[in-house]
């Protein structure tokens, strides 16, 4: 199970300052991926599900949630989660090490920290129905994959990091 685990922190984390970020496409990330996704497990990295398409229901900490079309996700480190297996989910995966947020110095820090992430007390998602929304958080999207492909620019990385934390913005603003 450590190996497991770590093999998954390492994908996600394998920056030396573990500030890395990952972008993937579903279904094609369950294709490849070699957990068992239907089976309930955390991750030790921050994790946004953007579900496009809706179908099927997502389980966070025992709760059981329809998802539907342009449903977000924001899944903290050790929330326990799966879907039910009946839906080929179509969407967008974005997974970030715990140092992205590690940061408090602006307000917006906090807010996404503890009113995105971390906020128990509340549904772990939002659904998007503002078709301008959802346009720019796909462009968000495509600026961010674009930027993490160039890994030989000056400051992809904190370009990323920008990218990331505008769209965070959007959606809790938005939701």
């Amino acid at each position: 199970m450590y190996e497991t685990l770590h093999s998954i922190y390492k994908y996600v984390c394998d920056a030396p300052s573990g500030s890395s970020l990952h972008i993937d496409h579903m279904p094609e990330f369950f294709d490849y991926d070699k957990n068992d996704n239907y089976a309930p497990h955390v991750h030790t990295f921050y994790e946004i599900m953007w579900f496009q398409e809706g179908g099927g229901t997502h389980t966070v900490d025992f709760q059981e949630y329809p998802i539907e079309a342009n449903s977000l996700f924001f899944l903290s480190p050790g929330q326990v989660h799966h879907f039910n297996g009946t839906t080929r989910h179509k969407g967008i995966l974005i997974q970030f090490c715990t140092d992205f947020l590690s940061e408090e110095n602006a307000d917006e820090d906090i807010f996404i920290k503890y009113n995105v992430f971390h906020s128990f007390d509340t549904t772990p998602f939002c659904t998007i129905a503002d078709e301008s929304v959802i346009e720019r958080l796909g462009d968000i999207v495509k600026l961010m994959e674009d930027e993490l492909g160039n890994t030989k620019a000056f400051g992809h990385l904190i370009c990323c990091v920008c990218w990331c934390a505008n769209s965070l913005f959007l959606c809790s603003v938005m939701a």
